[in-house]
């Protein structure tokens, strides 16, 4: 508790300071940032039960941020969930607000019971969440191991469901379904440039008809708000569009900005 004390009035020092200068805001948001990185980092370190878990704990961490900064891969995906447990991570119930969010979102802005297409799904928890209040469920992902589990937890042998999983790129994906929703959560700033990411979201926005949803999860990060910049700054010239945000906060400090782009239904 005492560290914990001295780093916050530390770090509402240094926030005085640097707001005294022109960069002062980016630095400050900067620096909020590896705060919040710090607490989740203290978290997540407090489930490590074993030598294991820590390895694993630390190379997730490490391969998570080298993506985000350089792009991710399908080779460093495979390797994450084969090797280093990746499953446990996004099943641990830290994560889990984010998909209730994209929920009651998703509920709010598109037509009953849609069609639903996830970009980078990996093992499809969000399915979990939503199955009830969808009428059919596509995830793509570039890690064919998420893909896999998936596949397995959701379409056991005999299943007639109107689930359907692919190991795939969103840039190659290439589907005759209409989808209502088309959701990214967490994935558009793995992507290695924001034009890159603004190339699939607007992919993603000409596939969707009248009345269907763009639908993005981001973490509250420095990566996130340059797409999030772009994002708007391309799509809210369109005609026609709805954009509705909300905030998911989880009660061990995770934070995401939740927003869909709506294409208004023909009057």
């Amino acid at each position: 508790k005492m560290y914990r004390g001295h780093f916050g009035s530390s770090h509402f020092a240094l926030q005085q300071r640097l707001s005294t200068y022109r960069w002062g805001a980016p630095a400050m948001g900067l620096l909020e940032e590896l705060r919040k990185m710090y607490r989740g980092a203290v978290v997540d370190l407090a489930k490590v039960g074993s030598p294991v878990a820590l390895w694993h704990f630390v190379w997730n961490g490490i391969l998570n941020e080298w993506m985000k900064w350089f792009g991710h891969s399908d080779r460093l995906w495979n390797f994450m969930y084969s090797n280093l447990n990746y499953v446990k991570k996004m099943e641990d119930p830290s994560q889990q607000q984010r998909y209730l969010e994209l929920g009651d979102l998703m509920k709010k802005v598109a037509r009953p019971n849609p069609a639903v297409l996830d970009v980078g799904c990996g093992i499809a928890n969000a399915l979990q969440i939503w199955r009830e209040h969808i009428k059919s469920y596509e995830g793509i992902d570039i890690a064919k191991a998420a893909i896999e589990a998936a596949r397995s937890a959701f379409l056991p042998d005999g299943s007639v469901h109107p689930f359907k999983f692919e190991a795939t790129s969103f840039q190659d994906y290439v589907s005759e379904t209409t989808f209502d929703v088309i959701v990214f959560n967490e994935s558009l700033y793995y992507v290695k440039s924001v034009d890159g990411a603004l190339d699939m979201a607007l992919k993603a926005w000409r596939l969707l008809p009248r009345g269907g949803v763009l639908l993005i999860s981001m973490s509250e990060t420095h990566h996130a708000q340059k797409i999030w910049d772009a994002l708007d700054q391309s799509l809210l010239q369109e005609p026609e569009i709805q954009r509705m945000s909300q905030r998911a906060v989880a009660k061990e400090g995770n934070t995401w900005t939740v927003t869909a782009y709506v294409k208004k239904a023909a009057k």
